[in-house]
């Protein structure tokens, strides 16, 4: 949790912070959508897809 504070609290400009926030986005889902709850819904309107659902399922299948 800290490293997403770490990465989105130095960005020096808004495209900075919106290249950071996408990168935690798909790198990171489950970590960014218990942090920053309101930037991962709208990251994830944004981009119409929810990484940590992905994530989540990919968790829950047995690799055989």
């Amino acid at each position: 949790m800290e490293d997403i504070i770490r990465k989105l609290g130095p960005a020096t400009n808004e495209a900075e912070f919106f290249s950071v926030a996408t990168e935690e986005f798909f790198d990171r889902p489950l970590q960014l959508k218990e942090h920053s709850l309101d930037l991962y819904r709208v990251l994830k309107e944004y981009y119409r897809q929810d990484p940590a659902e992905r994530v989540g399922r990919k968790a829950c299948i047995k690799e055989e």
